[in-house]
C-alpha cells in the first residue's frame, strides 16, 4: 500500500499538512492539490483548528514545484483539458492559501521552487531555511 502524497491531522489547536512524496521532493500533484485544498476547506470554519503549518517530509526540500510530469502525460494522452484544470486548482489553492482567515505557516525547508512557492508565499507567516 502506498502511503498518502498528504499527511493531514490535527492536534492542539494545529491543522498540519505534510507533504509526503520525498522522492519527488514532494513535487505537488493533481492529487495532493485536491487534498490540500479539502482539509483547508474543511478548517475554514472548525474551531478546533486554530492555524495551519504547511511542511514537507524529505532531506532535500519542501516542494520542487508542481508535478510536470502529470501534467505532461495528460497533454501527451490528449487530456488538455485535465491539464489546465490542475493549473486552475492549484492557482485557487493559492488563492485560498493567501485569502485564509486562520494563520497558515509555511516551513521552506530546502528546495522550494513553482509550485511549492505558490504553497508557501501566500503563507501569512513563511520561514525559510538555509
Amino acid at each position: 500500500m502506498e502511503d498518502p502524497p498528504v499527511l493531514v491531522s490535527v492536534a492542539g489547536g494545529l491543522g498540519r499538512l505534510t507533504l509526503n512524496r520525498p522522492r519527488a521532493i514532494n513535487a505537488l500533484s493533481g492529487t495532493m492539490i485536491a487534498i490540500l485544498s479539502d482539509a483547508l476547506e474543511r478548517w475554514q470554519t472548525d474551531p478546533s483548528v486554530r492555524a495551519v503549518l504547511i511542511e514537507g517530509v524529505g532531506e532535500k526540500g519542501f516542494c520542487a514545484g508542481g508535478d510536470i510530469r502529470e501534467v505532461r502525460g495528460h497533454m501527451i494522452a490528449g487530456r488538455r483539458q485535465a491539464a489546465t484544470g490542475y493549473f486552475a486548482a492549484e492557482y485557487a489553492l493559492n488563492l485560498r492559501i493567501g485569502t485564509y482567515a486562520k494563520p497558515i505557516i509555511a516551513l521552506q525547508d530546502g528546495i522550494c521552487f513553482g509550485g511549492g512557492l505558490g504553497l508557501s508565499a501566500h503563507a501569512r507567516f513563511r520561514l525559510a531555511t538555509e
